[in-house]
């Protein structure tokens, strides 16, 4: 019976000591400078890959910078996962829909899960109509990730280019600024 208990033990310890040092590498990939279209949905701003030894997450957070106003500028951060770096075919796991203005957010939770060998989760931002001109977002991978265990190793934590926010305005004479999708422009003919 004590070798049994022994034994038991032993697998129990062995168990625990290569989950404990599980690793994987969190890379973190900035969206390259854009404009931004106001009433714009669905705008990747960052995305962070996992490889490695699947682990079990709970949440993510992230850091913005910027002259953005969140009461009037954006309508929410949403965190997506996938197996490839695209929206396409993606599933949404969560929602901020009280975004903050510039500064750590509050970390997109979800049902705890563990991630294939290399998977991607994308983070993107719905643009408000009201968006001011020329107001910017930048968007940097955290540190406060919910992992168990947590010994992620993070490498290449790039943050994303500036995302410029372009208003939907309606100007007259000639147009020197990049006019958005679905905008509505007058044009006099005399």
């Amino acid at each position: 019976m004590k070798r049994l208990y022994k034994f038991l033990v032993l697998i129990f310890i062995l168990s625990s000591f290569s989950e404990a040092f599980a690793t994987f590498q969190l890379a973190g990939g900035g969206q390259a400078a854009a404009n931004v279209c106001a009433g714009s949905t669905s705008v990747e701003i960052h995305s962070i890959t996992f490889t490695g030894t699947p682990v079990a997450t709970t949440g993510i957070g992230l850091t913005t910078t910027g002259t953005y106003v969140a009461a009037t500028d954006i309508t929410n951060f949403k965190l997506w996962v996938n197996t490839s770096n695209s929206l396409a075919g993606a599933t949404l796991l969560a929602t901020n829909a009280a975004p903050a203005n510039a500064g750590a957010q509050t970390a997109f939770a979800f049902a705890s899960r563990t991630p294939l060998l290399t998977e991607f989760y994308i983070i993107t931002m719905d643009v408000k109509t009201s968006a001011v001109n020329n107001n910017t977002i930048t968007v940097s991978l955290t540190s406060r990730f919910t992992i168990t265990p947590t010994n992620a190793n993070t490498t290449n934590n790039i943050a994303s280019g500036t995302q410029t926010l372009i208003a939907l305005t309606i100007t007259t004479g000639p147009v020197i600024t990049p006019l958005c999708q679905g905008a509505t422009v007058n044009i006099p003919f005399t």
